[in-house]
């Protein structure tokens, strides 16, 4: 006789009701677009507004989000799977390139329900510019809060190379470390007078060069904020 043939597993109505569920997401942000962002939530749309912060300049863009079982931790697969292609082990950031349209093929075949679509809606955000311009202005006036920012500050060396945010060839070097200046193709310059150049003509004096330079692949406002907070842990322990 010949053997019974089964059919892959599909959860009814009823079932679903019973399993434990979360939200695994691919975003990509505009002022990152070499990178995607893979993590769960239980709530897509309030975890996308806690990550449009200062320290961003522009809102994530969810490229795709499936509602899976919990007790088989996807993100973990996936981080698994794409841990050649993680930027830093503290982050849950891959190159898009390698990833992105992979990690969507596997959380699609995995999914058991689909994400409401409305909960993708974060921030209406008809002008690319006004977007760029805003969050910049955030950032701004966030640091203007804070201390003048310097090298010694996240123990970035002399001599050490930042790479601009838009274009990984063009790249500066620290000339000094407190206060900050860089040499950009032969000129020292402060790391906005370094930012402002890198974009060219029409860019804004008023910007906040942190916001634009990378040190081994991680933005410098980034780097101040993870130490910050790591410091504040410290205090907090003391």
């Amino acid at each position: 006789m010949a053997p019974e043939q089964t059919q892959p597993y599909s959860p009814t109505t009823e079932d679903k009701s019973q399993v434990e569920t979360e939200i695994i997401y691919v975003l990509q942000n505009p002022a990152m677009p070499n990178y995607v962002k893979i993590g769960k939530t239980e709530n897509l749309q309030q975890r996308m507004k806690v990550l449009d912060n200062t320290s961003v300049l522009v809102p994530f863009e969810c490229r795709y989000a499936a509602c899976v079982e919990k007790r088989q931790d996807w993100k973990k697969v996936l981080h698994e799977v794409f841990s050649e292609y993680r930027i830093n082990p503290r982050r849950e950031f891959f190159t898009r390139e390698n990833v992105e349209a992979k990690a969507i093929a596997i959380l699609k075949a995995a999914q058991i329900d689909d994400v409401p679509a409305n909960a993708l809606i974060v921030a209406d955000v008809p002008d690319e510019e006004i977007s760029v311009r805003e969050g910049q202005e955030r950032i701004a006036r966030n640091e203007n809060r804070r201390a003048n920012f310097d090298f010694t500050m996240v123990n970035i060396p002399d001599d050490a190379r930042l790479f601009f945010l838009q274009n990984d060839k063009i790249y500066c070097t620290v000339t000094q470390r407190k206060p900050a200046r860089v040499n950009l193709d032969g000129e020292e310059l402060s790391l906005t007078g370094a930012a402002v150049k890198a974009l060219g003509k029409g860019s804004s004096a008023s910007l906040q060069g942190l916001a634009y330079w990378k040190y081994k692949d991680e933005l410098l406002t980034d780097i101040r904020d993870r130490m910050e907070s790591k410091e504040g842990e410290n205090a907090d322990e003391e």
